[in-house]
């Protein structure tokens, strides 16, 4: 995966949830990647998109949530109890 910048210091001490500042389509891949466990090249082709914007995406995603890989981004959610972002919506094993 392309190498993703950390900037620890993003927010400079104000205080926020940067898990708020995600887009729909972080939002849609980031379930993917915590629920699912989902390889790159398969959310491209879930998603219709290429492996290159997932990549983006998911870059983005770290970014914003200030991790550095999978593991920390579903540390992230689960200690900030972001269960919307651990259910997929019409998903048949939670619906």
């Amino acid at each position: 995966m392309t190498s993703c910048l950390y900037n620890q210091n993003l927010h400079d001490g104000v205080h926020f949830d940067p898990a708020l500042a995600l887009t729909q389509r972080e939002h849609e891949i980031l379930q993917l990647l915590i629920y699912r466990g989902t390889l790159n090249k398969e959310i491209a082709h879930t998603l219709g998109i290429s492996l290159n914007t997932v990549k983006r995406h998911i870059c983005n995603i770290f970014q914003k949530l200030q991790v550095r890989n999978r593991a920390e981004a579903v540390s992230y959610i689960h200690k900030l109890k972001h269960t919307d972002l651990l259910v997929l919506p019409n998903d048949p094993v939670h619906s």
